[in-house]
């Protein structure tokens, strides 16, 4: 498994690259109270420096809370979120007619998916039906268990490091310290944090994360592009033609190209990844 230490190396340099900002933060969320909301943000920051002005933490509370809506927040619909336009017909530059947005509601869940989900979000124990598999592998530990916890050990920690002091109000180096500890102690919560941050910080915003773009100006990734897409038929060449400001095979026109180490490149395309592709982009 990824270590933090391992990985806060890994991004060294695309995170030297985040401009932290002073984006409006919530003082709770609908599953994590206040306490937890500020230890989950705080953490977040840790693992991804950026993380925090992306409002990760707002994705994980959103996932948390998933099942209070209707449909559950897991898949969001589509095919367009209106953050882009439709192409003129004759140029496929952007139009001033735009889709709707979509992506705002969210996709009512298939029995199997749903039950799939509740068992991630609450676990196999709390979610009828979904024990089938406890007697051979053992429970499976929803992710509210697994953050309930995390808060708690992070407290724990912290008034060992300083006494009656929790996570939140320790000195940031002292704070890194406290996650490190229970990092080595509760992986399972270490890994489910870290592909959470991640999603949060790079996810499409809809989900509750990367508030205003962060993550993908961070990247310089265009987000979803469609209807508007890279290129467009030119009827008289018989041929999609590449949108002169957003080319598909090249940077953009005025982007700054930096150069990211590969392992630095890896570790974004596990986070891309890392969930099976299940709510990320």
């Amino acid at each position: 498994m990824l270590t933090r230490r391992r990985f806060v190396k890994l991004v060294g340099t695309g995170a030297a690259l985040v401009a932290c900002g002073d984006n409006i933060r919530l003082a709770r969320g609908v599953f994590l109270d206040e306490r937890g909301y500020e230890t989950i943000d705080i953490a977040t920051g840790i693992i991804f420096p950026g993380a925090r002005d992306a409002q990760a933490v707002r994705y994980i509370d959103t996932l948390l809370a998933a099942f209070e809506v209707a449909p559950p927040a897991i898949f969001a619909s589509g095919p367009y979120s209106g953050r882009t336009a439709f192409p003129k017909a004759d140029d496929g530059t952007p139009s001033s007619d735009f889709p709707s947005n979509s992506f705002a509601e969210y996709l009512p869940l298939p029995r199997i998916k749903e039950l799939a989900w509740r068992m991630r979000i609450f676990g196999s124990a709390q979610t009828t039906g979904g024990d089938f598999n406890d007697a051979l592998v053992g429970p499976t530990v929803g992710y509210r268990d697994l953050y309930t916890d995390g808060i708690m050990r992070l407290d724990a920690v912290a008034m060992t490091i300083t006494a009656n002091t929790p996570f939140r109000s320790l000195h940031p180096a002292d704070q890194g310290l406290a996650l490190d500890t229970v990092a080595s102690d509760a992986p399972a919560f270490y890994q489910a944090l870290l592909e959470h941050t991640l999603e949060g910080t790079f996810g499409a915003p809809e989900y509750g994360g990367n508030t205003l773009l962060f993550g993908w100006k961070l990247t310089k990734y265009d987000g979803d592009s469609a209807p508007l897409g890279h290129s467009f038929y030119s009827a008289s060449l018989d041929a999609y033609v590449d949108r002169a400001d957003q080319p598909t095979a090249q940077p953009s026109p005025g982007d700054v190209t930096e150069d990211f180490d590969d392992d630095v490149l890896n570790i974004l395309t596990v986070a891309a990844l890392g969930s099976g592709g299940k709510r990320f982009f």
